[in-house]
């Protein structure tokens, strides 16, 4: 299990915002225009997050863990990050649409670690939370088969699929229609293990449908493995650790002060007597 995941600052049970946009792209905006934090506040190890970075970070996590994951895909496979799609009624974000020999799937990560997760067939339980994942993603799925099969002029079939970064377990007492519930450490593996259905000429087209701005009729998507997008991601995580570890630190030393008190305590009342 990676440390660095874990914050004090993320409630356990945050069901993630609404996905209509890149989460990562989200909390940097949102961590932009947080103040610089004091030499003093530092010391204290303040968390440098905004009220409004915070509620974006679980899903930000979610998503640049699964982008990883998907990075490891071997070739032949193309992984489209942070796809805006809509439709005359609504409008999502697929965090990561894969396309590749196995078909094209769009991916939604989901943070939950060391939560235990509940699947049926109509139903996604987190920490005894419903969630309403399986809804958008089935929603996400419908409108990228519809955009994508306009595009290149014949039918597209899109599988669902929510990548849950580090569960504790997951347990799918029925499974969905069209959506997948899988482990972010098992994602590669069950990509990469799925029939052959796409040809190499049918890959190329939709990838050149996937990364056309028109196909989608939405804003332009960026990348959460872009370098830039990353850098300025990872050193917010290592400001959120070591301000962890300060609090702890702080934490530490006032239980060893309390200890130190109650031992000097102790030791005035049997002199005392």
């Amino acid at each position: 299990m990676n440390p660095n995941l874990h914050f004090d600052e993320v409630p356990p049970d945050d069901p993630a915002p609404d996905k209509r946009r890149s989460a990562t792209s989200e909390f940097l905006r949102a961590q932009g225009e947080a103040p610089q934090r004091t030499p003093i506040q530092k010391i204290f190890g303040r968390s440098p997050l905004t009220v409004h970075s915070r509620s974006w970070l679980w899903a930000a996590l979610g998503e640049v863990e699964v982008a990883r994951a998907l990075a490891r895909l071997a070739d032949g496979w193309k992984v489209v990050h942070s796809v805006p799609i809509r439709d005359a009624e609504s409008q999502s974000c697929v965090d990561h649409l894969v396309i590749g020999p196995g078909g094209v799937y769009a991916v939604r990560a989901a943070s939950f670690s060391g939560q235990d997760v509940w699947v049926s067939e109509r139903s996604l339980i987190v920490a005894g939370h419903r969630l309403p994942h399986l809804r958008q993603v089935t929603l996400a799925v419908g409108q990228a088969e519809t955009a994508l099969s306009a595009a290149v002029d014949f039918p597209v079939s899109v599988i669902g699929v929510i990548a849950v970064v580090e569960p504790e377990s997951i347990t799918v007492t029925g499974r969905p229609r069209d959506v997948d519930v899988v482990a972010s450490s098992q994602l590669t593996r069950w990509i990469s293990r799925r029939p052959v259905i796409l040809g190499p000429l049918q890959i190329r087209m939709m990838v050149d449908a996937a990364t056309t701005e028109s196909t989608w009729q939405a804003h332009p998507f960026s990348s959460p493995e872009s370098v830039a997008l990353v850098e300025s991601f990872e050193s917010i995580r290592r400001e959120l650790v070591a301000a962890r570890m300060v609090r702890r630190m702080w934490a530490a030393g006032g239980a060893v002060a309390l200890a130190g008190g109650a031992v000097s305590l102790a030791i005035a009342i049997i002199m005392g007597n």
